[in-house]
């Protein structure tokens, strides 16, 4: 399933791991870390869709009964000019619904109950875990004479192991999965003034090969504030989309998470 994009994964990993060791290796100043822990303000509700147009299967999906987002962990290195960043974001989701089978009998159509998997009649909630796992590099480029403003472009690894409960009457099935996605993308800062500055992260997929394809979307915007010599406080709004697609052996299944919330960060430098 993942074949062609795993050898792509594998020789970007290389990629990354090759560039990082340069730079440890050119640098010879004491590295300085910096962590953040970011929260949602509150619990951002999520919309999953999935679908098996194979057999006219679809879920529809009636209320969130509980999403949520962890805390977001973040770790940054400046190595010779170079950023290595690692971010763990870890979704947890429950969704009640319904999958049905749309059924036609002549020239009249309707939905019957049905399921998504085989091994039970039918549906009514999903349970979702979803590890995102980023690891990136960027090169920081300052331009003075747009007043202050640095561009970073990047590119990077988002692993991400997914395990999804369906339940059905008295039963249940569990599915789990691994996706290794590579990103490319972009990190804006504008310098308000000495303490005050504005952020822009962009980090993208969009994927469409032989048998399946994938959207990656991860965008934040934020305001920081220096609060003192080693400590950051940010606010911000942050956009997440994750779009799959599998066709093969005339099977296609899609499923699509997106979650939409403004947060709060705190960074501190060692």
């Amino acid at each position: 399933m993942f074949a062609t994009l795993s050898v792509k994964t594998t020789l970007f990993t290389v990629l990354l791991i090759s560039l990082a060791s340069i730079s440890i290796a050119q640098e010879d100043k004491p590295i300085k870390f910096t962590i953040s822990i970011q929260k949602s303000i509150h619990h951002p509700q999520a919309d999953i869709e999935f679908e098996r147009t194979d057999s006219n299967i679809k879920w529809f999906n009636d209320n969130s009964i509980s999403t949520n987002s962890d805390l977001i962990f973040g770790s940054t290195i400046p190595i010779n000019q170079i950023n290595l960043n690692y971010r763990k974001h870890t979704m947890r989701g429950i969704h009640s619904g319904e999958a049905l089978q749309e059924v036609c009998i002549l020239t009249s159509c309707f939905w019957a109950s049905s399921s998504l998997i085989s091994g039970l009649e039918s549906n009514d909630k999903v349970h979702y875990k979803i590890d995102n796992n980023e690891l990136w590099i960027e090169k920081p480029f300052y331009i003075k004479s747009f007043d202050s403003l640095t561009i970073s472009p990047l590119m990077g690894i988002n692993v991400i192991p997914a395990k999804f409960i369906i339940k059905g009457e008295n039963k249940q099935e569990s599915k789990s999965a691994t996706l290794p996605i590579p990103f490319w993308g972009i990190n804006l800062e504008k310098q308000l003034s000495n303490t005050v500055k504005v952020t822009i992260e962009f980090h993208h997929l969009n994927y469409n090969g032989s048998g399946w394809g994938v959207l990656y979307q991860n965008y934040q915007v934020g305001i920081e504030k220096r609060m003192t010599k080693n400590i950051d406080i940010s606010i911000g709004y942050s956009k997440y989309r994750l779009n799959t697609e599998f066709d093969k052996y005339s099977k296609d299944a899609k499923f699509n998470l997106s979650s939409d919330s403004p947060f709060i960060k705190i960074s501190t430098r060692f």
